[in-house]
């Protein structure tokens, strides 16, 4: 695992309250594309489906598009594939986007559609996928997932995105929530903020910068090439 991916697994499952169970019951985790934020939905994932100690979890990761939900679904697969000890464990049902546990009874499954039909789910976790996509119209599915946990012992909600520019939707509402989280303005302990971004008054040409944004910059050398040029062709056509 990355760093980034090291601290937001080992923060989400790692802290406890008195009885046991999760502190954490909501995330907010955004940066630039391309830093692996796919298969660290994937892993977590399938950590909620077969870790958790919870009584037939149900984890749905949601996206609005079939194709983004379909990425991370594809990814979870392929971890479950490598590794014999986990396809032993899990069934894969490819035509619903789903994996199952036998040991638990549990599901992951990956969701894209209108609310309409997901109000009897019961999920114990959910993550939203690329939250700034999520405008109006999927306000219904978002509302039946975030409300559909309250018989769960310990239910999570992560929402994981890159940056969005609409302030009148769902992800602007978490991110400023977040932002306020991380600085002290509100006080919620079980809610976990990390925020990979450039300040705006930055200076966004400024490479030494990139790092704020792409925690996975290092680790990947063509990425740091990559962001040179796409630099370079904003400077030449502003």
């Amino acid at each position: 695992l990355l760093p980034h991916t090291k601290r937001l697994i080992a923060n989400l499952l790692g802290w406890k309250r008195a009885d046991g169970s999760r502190l954490y019951r909501k995330a907010y985790w955004s940066m630039a594309r391309k830093n692996t934020k796919t298969q660290s939905l994937a892993l977590l994932g399938l950590c909620l489906l077969i870790l958790d100690q919870e009584a037939k979890p149900e984890v749905y990761i949601a996206a609005t598009e079939v194709e983004q939900s379909g990425e991370c679904y594809e990814a979870a697969k392929d971890i479950v594939l490598s590794n014999p000890d986990l396809a032993d464990y899990l069934t894969i049902v490819d035509y619903k986007k789903m994996i199952l546990c036998h040991a638990n009874g549990g599901i992951l499954k990956a969701l894209s559609s209108k609310g309409k039909g997901k109000h009897g789910s019961n999920p114990s976790a959910v993550i939203f996928d690329e939250l700034h996509a999520w405008g109006p119209e999927h306000q219904e599915l978002y509302d039946a997932l975030t409300t559909g946990s309250g018989a769960r012992r310990q239910p999570l909600r992560v929402s994981i995105t890159t940056a969005g520019s609409d302030e009148n939707s769902i992800c602007f509402e978490e991110y400023s929530y977040a932002k306020r989280v991380l600085s002290g303005q509100v006080e919620d302990p079980t809610y976990f903020a990390d925020i990979y971004e450039l300040p705006k008054d930055a200076d966004w040409t400024d490479e030494s910068l990139w790092s704020l944004a792409n925690p996975a910059i290092d680790h990947f050398p063509g990425m740091r090439q990559m962001l040179r040029e796409e630099r370079d062709a904003a400077l030449n056509s502003p």
